[in-house]
């Protein structure tokens, strides 16, 4: 591995000469604007956030949350979510549904607790779903004896003011079930 400097970016090369991060050198600090280190950087910057909320689910029911990414003049939204159950369910994470948004969920939170930073992106109850192209789908347990945890594998890049739906279908009865968005907000757009 080396290590190049050129005009005000450090680029950081692996054996084999393929760049693998770059690095902003700025007057306050290293700025990483390439690579792994992206999401720690925004974490100290303040502008990581989460939203979750936990309920009991009957067998059969379904529960809707809609993220809507910061608009094209704000930040772009680097999204994963993470949904667990005491019982089986499984969850689908879909685009372009044409649910209207309902009640804006006020209790994100900034995961840089000396941040005042407030998110662009915006969390949403939504009571049905409509249409929309599945992104992402995954389940967990099976009947109500065994619960479990699943999650996005990779990172979402999101396009400005694009709305993702999120629907937990319950399996078991009395599921306790945590709904989990986590995500930064940043100028780099992958």
């Amino acid at each position: 591995m080396s290590f190049l400097i050129f005009e005000r970016f450090l680029a950081t090369v692996n054996n084999a000469g393929q760049k693998i991060m770059t690095t902003k050198l700025g007057a306050k600090h290293a700025i990483a604007t390439y690579g792994p280190d992206l999401a720690h950087h925004e974490m100290h910057e303040g502008n990581v956030f989460s939203y979750a909320e936990r309920s009991t689910m009957a067998s059969g029911a379904d529960e809707y949350l809609i993220f809507t990414a910061p608009a094209a003049t704000q930040k772009t939204a680097h999204f994963g979510v993470v949904v667990t159950g005491t019982g089986e369910f499984y969850y689908d994470l879909l685009v372009n549904t044409t649910d209207a948004v309902g009640a804006l969920k006020t209790t994100v939170i900034n995961r840089n607790f000396v941040s005042s930073n407030t998110p662009n992106g915006k969390v949403y109850a939504v009571a049905a779903l409509t249409g929309g192209a599945l992104v992402e789908s995954s389940s967990s347990g099976s009947g109500s004896k065994s619960g479990g945890s699943v999650g996005s594998p990779f990172e979402l890049n999101l396009r400005n003011s694009e709305q993702l739906t999120l629907h937990v279908h319950s399996g078991a009865a009395s599921n306790e079930v945590t709904k989990t968005f986590i995500w930064y907000e940043s100028d780099e757009a992958f």
